[in-house]
């Protein structure tokens, strides 16, 4: 899901949203014409990388001020565990669970990482988890005379 100007779209009680990864966040009302900018990338702003994994993006000058910040936690991907909260009037925080903020060791069985979920258990994720997101998508690379193509799960 986090491929440049790739978007997701989900609902979070009575909003929507749009999420363009590096690009743009987008709050809407399904069925009603209210419709408001969260904010657009913001390249200048560095993107935060913790030392656990977890990374933070910033976007700014959506309507009347509005801005977010995105983060990602170690975590398998599930849209529907997105979480989207409100600290301040106009600023929000959206919370995506990834295998790409994972810090990742080697185990007895490969390479794995053990997250924390909410609820405070652990869970073990193989580094296959790193993949979903390349899921029914292929990628092809030609080096001179050759192409190569790579299709995930297949």
């Amino acid at each position: 899901p986090l491929q440049h100007g790739k978007c997701i779209e989900f609902q979070k009680d009575y909003w929507s949203y749009e999420v363009c990864f590096r690009s743009k966040i987008t709050q809407f009302r399904r069925g009603s014409t209210a419709k408001f900018s969260l904010g657009e990338y913001n390249a200048s702003v560095h993107d935060k990388l913790y030392s656990n994994g977890t990374f933070v993006q910033t976007y700014e000058g959506g309507t009347d001020g509005r801005r977010v910040e995105v983060v990602f936690l170690c975590g398998k991907w599930k849209p529907r565990q997105i979480r989207v909260t409100e600290p301040t009037q106009l600023s929000y925080v959206i919370t995506f669970h990834y295998p790409g903020a994972c810090d990742w060791s080697r185990d007895g069985h490969g390479f794995a990482t053990t997250a924390r979920t909410e609820a405070t258990k652990e869970e073990v994720i193989p580094v296959s988890a790193l993949l979903e997101p390349l899921r029914d998508n292929c990628l092809n690379r030609t080096e001179g005379w050759w192409t190569y193509q790579y299709c995930f799960p297949h």
